[in-house]
């Protein structure tokens, strides 16, 4: 008789039942073998038990029995795997074979029936978090046949190309009604294309296609075919490469009700420099997401991503990120040039006081180092210069990441997977147990995280540790809001760092000026004047971006003293402890911000902005 589809569907049910009561997937499948009437079925989830008890992953062990279970289960409980949501795609698979969305191995279309279960087919693996492109894939295998099939392959096509489905459907005339492609362009726009499909296939059963949802204007129909892709391909290309000969580490694709406009993050401030066609804003997104390989038709919730460029032989990491708002999605894009991330610190243009200062760090045995500072001061890149130093081949150095921003020879690096179960907390108690030497911990914004750094510092190993806090004495009192005690961080604590970088004057252009003491104190007037009489402000050229080219980094290195440590332990406020550091002779990010002023490097203005919390 073989396995029917009553069979799979009974299985199925009963596997979703077992999980939504809090059975684990084994003893799910377990009861789902004891309540089959089908022999063929339990021999066949016998064997999958088996797999997956040998090791295998649930969907590994499906992919064995290929010959009993279709592709489009398998890309199922890989999304449900993925999404820790078994119980409801068990279920959804369930609806999906009762339907006859998802045809069995060897099982035929019938011609009448194949639209409409090929476009609820799609409807359940959107849902379920199959990306689009996979789904299309599996209907064209498994689904559909014929002329259908050919329209759903030209469908991939388009969307790989990055257009849109809905306008890719409305050129397919001979084999879609214009009110399916105003279904999906709804779908489209309000991020519910799942929902949209699910409705086209109900409409399609029924033979009434005038209950689906139309558009209040006619949509414009952007041809799709491949001379008419190039053309938005060719715009994201560009994008990507001015950002990066320009130095841009951010791009910023932003949509509003009026317009479609692109900005880059240049030395820290972002420049408009492009504007985007309304009819080809998704398209533009839709391709980064095709290279970044993340779902297109989801629009409803956030996507992580990364693309891999190489130009001119350079490796560049982007990591994109898609964020869905009132008027669409909008995306921001980080660009890591691999070349640039790991420098020596005599790479960074330090003063030899500075220098000197941080490579005592690099060479310490043991303790902590807190390096702090907002994001995008160059926090990362002070940290890997500080791994550098280290003799890596005598030393066992592990780092803690969340990302990996960039590998480092050798180093062990271990990328945060929550999801997954490795928090920072459980990576650094293992990696307590790899014998580590040196230690580099990423964010540390969780009390037992702050406490774990603290116990491997005191006992013997030195630990860097990156924090988002505005000053080197606002970093120890973070530590201390997370629950460490005064008298622990004294004992560990070798130094804590500030870091902001500053626009750099382009020296092409600048001009000089005068130090207009309406908008600075007095002190600071005349600590300038006392060393130069001359400062400068940015000016105008081709050659920079509004004044500036490049940047260049300032510190407020802290190594305690007696003193610090005496007013640490006796319960002094961070404005206290500071005065008391200051006192000693520690030289504030303000301070080292004016050595650059009255180099000439930068302008007042910018540093006066740039340290406006670390005053």
């Amino acid at each position: 008789m073989g396995i029917t589809a009553k069979d799979h569907v009974s299985m199925w049910r009963t596997v979703a039942r077992q999980l939504k009561a809090g059975s684990q997937l084994t003893p799910a499948l377990r009861c789902a073998i004891d309540e089959s009437e089908s022999e063929e079925l339990k021999a066949a989830v016998n064997g999958v038990l088996s797999a997956a008890e040998s090791g295998k992953t649930f969907d590994e062990a499906l992919d064995e029995h290929a010959d009993v279970f279709p592709r489009t289960t398998l890309m199922m409980v890989k999304a449900g795997a993925a999404g820790g949501v078994l119980d409801v795609i068990a279920e959804r698979t369930a609806a999906g074979i009762e339907k006859g969305a998802f045809p069995l191995p060897g099982e035929a279309c019938v011609p009448d029936d194949a639209p409409a279960r090929a476009w609820r087919a799609l409807a359940i693996l959107l849902s379920s978090g199959v990306p689009i492109l996979k789904a299309l894939d599996l209907i064209c295998e498994e689904v559909v046949s014929g002329k259908l099939r050919l329209a759903f392959r030209r469908m991939h096509q388009n969307v790989l190309g990055g257009g849109l489905l809905s306008d890719a459907v409305r050129e397919m005339g001979d084999v879609f009604d214009g009110r399916v492609a105003d279904a999906l362009a709804v779908g489209e726009h309000a991020g519910t294309v799942d929902e949209r499909m699910a409705e086209i296939a109900d409409a399609l059963e029924r033979g009434d296609l005038s209950t689906l949802p139309r558009l209040h204007a006619p949509a414009p129909i952007k041809k799709m075919s491949t001379p008419d892709v190039a053309p938005v391909v060719k715009l994201v290309n560009t994008m990507l490469l001015e950002a990066i000969r320009e130095g841009a580490t951010d791009i910023h694709i932003d949509h509003t009700t009026e317009e479609s406009f692109v900005r880059y993050r240049i030395s820290g401030a972002l420049h408009r420099k492009m504007e985007i066609p309304r009819n080809q804003w998704r398209a533009v997104l839709n391709r980064l997401k095709i290279m970044a390989m993340l779902d297109v038709m989801e629009c409803r919730r956030p996507q992580d991503g990364k693309i891999w460029l190489n130009v001119k032989g350079e490796g560049y990491d982007v990591r994109i990120s898609s964020l869905p708002g009132v008027n669409g999605e909008s995306i921001v894009m980080r660009i890591i040039p691999q070349s640039n991330m790991i420098r020596s610190l005599d790479q960074l243009g330090l003063s030899d006081e500075k220098l000197a200062a941080l490579k005592d760090l690099a060479h310490r045995p043991y303790g902590l180092v807190l390096v702090s500072g907002p994001a995008g001061s160059g926090k990362s890149t002070l940290m890997f210069s500080l791994l550098s130093e280290i003799d890596r081949d005598r030393c066992c150095v592990v780092s803690i990441e969340d990302p990996v921003a960039v590998q480092i020879p050798g180093v062990r690096q271990v990328q945060i997977n929550r999801k997954g179960g490795l928090t920072p907390a459980t990576a650094l108690r293992s990696v307590m147990r790899q014998d580590p030497d040196v230690i580099f911990v990423g964010d540390i914004y969780e009390a037992d995280v702050a406490q774990l750094a603290i116990n491997a510092a005191i006992t013997g190993h030195l630990v860097f540790a990156l924090l988002h806090a505005p000053t080197s004495t606002a970093a120890m009192q973070l530590m201390l809001d997370l629950g460490v005690e005064p008298h622990r961080l004294n004992g560990s604590l070798i130094a804590s760092v500030s870091q902001r970088l500053v626009r750099k004057l382009c020296v092409e252009c600048r001009r000089e000026v005068r130090v207009d003491e309406s908008t600075v104190p007095a002190s600071v007037a005349a600590n300038l004047r006392g060393r130069t009489s001359t400062i400068y402000a940015p000016g105008s050229c081709d050659v920079c971006t509004y004044g500036y080219r490049g940047r260049a980094p300032i510190h407020e290195i802290m190594k305690p003293t007696a003193e610090s440590r005496r007013a640490l332990t006796g319960g002094a406020t961070e404005e206290e402890l500071r005065e008391v550091l200051k006192a000693g002779g520690m030289k504030t990010l303000l301070g080292d911000g004016l050595d650059l002023v009255a180099a000439g490097v930068t302008s007042l203005d910018e540093v006066w902005r740039m340290v406006a919390d670390a005053r």
